[in-house]
């Protein structure tokens, strides 16, 4: 264990654990390497078809996992104050902090 930038006590390969929990249900779920999800939001903006269904029929599961692995873990005080966080650098750069 080391020491987070906060003082608490961290396990250094957390987020490694669960970006690899994430990239399983993806791959399980969409049969699709994270990888290609990466590039699918580019392709399901081209003309025709075929990487927006990619697109979209790998996006429904993929949610679905985010839901499961990250937000039901969290209490709802723990949701809020997490919308919190993740809303306060927004604020800063538009300059309203």
């Amino acid at each position: 264990m080391t020491q987070g930038f906060d003082g608490c006590t961290t396990v250094p390969n957390r987020s490694a654990v669960l970006n690899s929990g994430v990239a399983a249900r993806l791959q399980g779920d969409s049969a699709l390497p994270p990888g290609d999800y990466k590039v699918l939001p580019a392709l399901s903006e081209a003309p025709g078809e075929r990487g927006s269904k990619a697109f979209h029929d790998a996006t429904a599961p993929h949610l679905t996992a985010i839901r499961e692995l990250f937000v039901d873990a969290l209490t709802p005080e723990q949701v809020s104050a997490a919308g919190e966080v993740a809303g306060a650098p927004r604020a800063h750069l538009d300059g309203r902090a």
